[in-house]
């Protein structure tokens, strides 16, 4: 069971996150620039990015290649609700045709907008643990931000879809 947070954060009244801010943070394409910054290409799974529709298709086409699975990802999309896992080794003898009507479908089923950059990335089905963190940000001026506790989210199917999350263990 959880325990109550400890944190100095506020505990009644009504806090919400900006939509911008909301929407920014949870941007799949954004955070892998800025891991790919920090961290280098190395601490991400392959990942393209681009929002030209020929162009997520070659690169699929390319993805399945050289990985055993692999993902198209709608970058605001909450948990896995913008996932669609494809089978690698089922797609590589397929004509170009075919990963282009395999985008669209995809696009269409996510009612893209024609804007938005979609991530085609290598997808790894051996992850052991999903940590996520909860975080405070004040407004300017109020404080520092605060960390309210690290938890291990709660994932369920091929396409990780979030069903919760819990304490994590992790230190």
């Amino acid at each position: 069971t959880p325990s109550p947070s400890t944190s100095s954060a506020p505990t009644s009244g009504s806090f919400t996150s900006p939509p911008a801010v909301t929407r920014m943070v949870n941007d799949k394409a954004r955070f892998s620039e800025i891991v790919e910054d920090l961290l280098g290409k190395g601490a991400l799974a392959r990942t393209s990015v681009s929002n030209d529709p020929l162009v997520l298709a070659e690169r699929l086409r390319e993805e399945v290649h050289a990985a055993p699975a692999v993902a198209l990802k709608m970058p605001s999309c909450a948990s896995g609700m913008g996932n669609r896992i494809f089978d690698g080794t089922a797609l590589r003898e397929k004509r170009q045709d075919t990963f282009r009507a395999l985008v669209d479908r995809f696009l269409e089923e996510k009612e893209w907008d024609g804007a938005e950059p979609v991530l085609v990335v290598e997808w790894h089905r051996d992850v052991l643990e999903s940590p996520s963190t909860q975080c405070w940000t004040p407004p300017p001026g109020d404080g520092e931000p605060v960390v309210e506790d690290v938890f291990q989210q709660l994932l369920s199917g091929e396409e990780a879809v979030f069903q919760g999350a819990v304490l994590s263990g992790l230190p």
